[in-house]
């Protein structure tokens, strides 16, 4: 593996900063990014994923992109940086759905899995990681197929059934062993060895942790080294060896606190926290698991946090303090009963979930041939989804017809008044044309002609309708100019752009369709240009200041900015209105509906805005107060123009 880091290395230079090799160094960055695990250096790998994420950005390419955060949401999770790895496993889920990338998708997902195991959501942690399986499996990823069944093994463990925990690490130190892949067959005997542990066959347990430890030291793994030292020192705890397992233990948490893994650490101070009262180390054991306590609430570890409070009730009864000891003790067993309901809900999904895996191992063994009640109950099931997803698919294209309906509408209302203009001065032309076609006919020279008032009026006529059919075109030829600068209709989807242009399109498009009453005060400043979807943020902006117009009641102000903050471009939108209730904010962001009268509509445009926010690498912030008004802020990410490429 390090050979093949030095390798990537080496390329990576070869490469450089050469614009034409863009998309080259990108994959090279996210390949190093993933190999750099073995190595636990998870600093790095978000360094190499930032780089990759803005060169990619930067090229529109999207794989590269998917990838990148990828590696960043593993990193945040190993790190104990849930909240960050989940919405960026999300994000390269999503992106990796749209490229049809099932490889990708699995990886994205087995991360989602894994934060949901480490945060007790057994359920969900089993049902993405299953999906991940699938997915695997289908594109023959061997490797991929290995890890899942590992975090499939360590999840059943946790849930208590280790019969279904030792089959998966069974099979995943199978496929890593024959692959001859380190880390991973290193990572296989640590569950091998903990559910030996767990039934009770502690002989086998620290057999298969002390081959991982080997294999962790010979690779340079050291989160790996500080499992196997903790895996070893519970062997031994069990064993009656408490000397030899405290030492083990401290050791472990030296490593676990340099490497900044906070759910180990969580581990490693409950474990020395343990041994410590059974030696009667009062103040040892207190300091160990108050800590563990601090570390487990602060990342959310829920079933830790449970432990801690029952052995600091433990401890402060020995102690004597038996106020503290029932106040721990009540907390205990409130978080082990949340524990035990979603451990419940956990087995009947895992019945579902092994139902499912046992029909798809069958179904490849005797060549797909099926039970025929269950391949209709499927048939009906996939009938029923792809009919959900199409009245899905209807609903949002019906919002974004029944916006653009309105919009054409409003804007035929506005051409209507210069075309008018231009439909009667034609009208007069022609009459004025004919009188002096006739004034010609009867007249002797040209003298005469001049002479005649009647011809000098129609000429000034003829002179008044030039100027206003030219100014009622100009008038019409601007509208479509900024209609169709707003569809950006001969433009890439994505594209350099500046989001001020995005700003003042969508307002010159939107501004002649608002009602009277209702004014728009815009304060655009300098804003660098961004790479991105333009046509897009044009129907963000316009989403926002059509909802700002629907909440004024009889006229208001519109303000509209934009401005650059914390290395983000932001488009602010600002109304008089009636507010949004306190209740409503969790909701805003969701589709629903709206009663109209006596209509019911689909609602869709905050939802898709929140999208589009997204997908630039940004968000939509709502401050809002009742009476006084709202303020939407979006904030993106974008690029400086100086390291932009042309």
């Amino acid at each position: 593996m390090s050979e093949r880091i030095a390798e990537l290395e080496t390329r990576l230079s070869e490469v450089g900063n050469d614009p034409e090799r863009a998309i080259e160094r990108v994959d090279l960055l996210n390949e190093l990014g993933w190999e750099i695990r073995e190595k636990s250096d998870w600093d790095r790998v978000l360094a190499l994923a930032g780089e990759a994420m803005e060169l990619a950005q930067n090229n529109a390419y999207q794989k590269g992109l998917s990838n990148a955060f990828r590696n960043s949401a593993f990193a945040h999770y190993m790190q104990a940086n849930y909240k960050s790895a989940l919405a960026e496993a999300f994000v390269g889920l999503r992106m990796a759905e749209e490229l049809d990338d099932l490889w990708s998708q699995a990886n994205a997902l087995s991360v989602i899995g894994m934060v949901h195991w480490s945060l007790g959501n057994y359920d969900q942690a089993l049902e993405e990681s299953y999906r991940a399986l699938k997915m695997a499996e289908e594109v023959d990823d061997p490797w991929g197929r290995a890890w899942l069944y590992t975090i499939l093994g360590g999840i059943h463990q946790t849930t208590g059934d280790n019969r279904k925990s030792l089959e998966y690490h069974q099979k995943s130190h199978a496929i890593f062993a024959e692959q001859q892949y380190g880390l991973g067959e290193a990572r296989s005997l640590s569950g091998l060895g903990t559910v030996y542990q767990a039934l009770g066959d502690l002989s086998s347990a620290l057999q298969c942790h002390e081959q991982a430890l080997k294999i962790y030291r010979r690779i340079g793994n050291p989160v790996g080294e500080s499992r196997a030292l903790n895996d070893i020192g519970e062997v031994n705890h069990a064993q009656g060896n408490l000397a030899k397992a405290i030492e083990l233990h401290r050791e472990s948490l030296r490593i676990r606190e340099e490497q900044k893994t906070y759910p180990a650490q969580v581990t490693s101070l409950l474990n020395l926290g343990k041994i410590c009262l059974e030696l009667e180390a009062i103040e040892e054991a207190r300091k160990a698991l108050t800590k563990a306590l601090a570390i487990a609430d602060r990342i959310g570890a829920k079933p830790k946090v449970s432990k801690a409070h029952e052995l600091l009730s433990e401890l402060c009864d020995r102690a004597g303090d038996f106020k503290m000891a029932l106040l721990h003790h009540r907390t205990f067993h409130q978080l082990r009963e949340e524990i035990l309901n979603e451990e419940e809900i956990t087995k009947v999904k895992n019945l579902q979930i092994a139902v499912e895996v046992e029909r798809s191992e069958k179904e490849a063994e005797i060549h797909r041939l099926r039970n025929v009640e269950l391949k209709n109950t499927n048939e009906e099931l996939n009938r029923v989804l792809s009919e959900l997803q199409a009245t899905q698919s209807q609903l949002v294209h019906r919002e974004k017809m029944a916006a653009l309906g309105d919009l054409v509408a409003a804007i035929a209302h506005e051409i209507n008044t210069p075309l008018g203009a231009i439909q009667t001065a034609a009208d007069i032309s022609v009459k004025a044309s004919e009188r002096v076609v006739e004034a010609i006919e009867s007249s002797e020279t040209v003298e005469e002609l001049k002479s005649r008032r009647s011809v000098q009026a129609t000429v000034s006529a003829l002179r008044k309708n030039g100027h206003l059919i030219t100014e009622a075109s100009g008038r019409i030829s601007r509208m479509v100019h900024s209609l169709k600068s707003f569809a950006r209709l001969d433009q890439a989807p994505f594209q350099r752009f500046h989001l001020n242009e995005a700003v003042h399109d969508s307002l010159a498009v939107l501004e002649p369709c608002l009602p009277v009453g209702v004014s728009v005060v815009k304060n655009l400043g300098e804003l660098p240009p961004l790479f991105g979807f333009p046509a897009e943020l044009n129907q963000l902006v316009l989403n926002l200041v059509r909802n700002a117009e629907e909440a004024l009641t009889g006229g208001g102000t519109i303000t509209v900015r934009t401005f650059a903050e914390n290395g983000h471009q932001c488009v602010q939108v600002s109304d008089t209105g009636r507010g949004i209730p306190a209740e409503m904010m969790e909701r805003l962001f969701h589709p629903g509906f709206t009663v109209q009268e006596s209509r019911v509509k689909a609602s869709m445009s905050l939802f898709t805005s929140q999208n589009i926010a997204k997908k630039h690498r940004g968000e939509i912030q709502v401050e809002s107060e009742v009476g006084k008004g709202s303020t939407f802020t979006v904030r993106i990410r974008g690029l400086d123009a100086a390291n932009a490429n042309e």
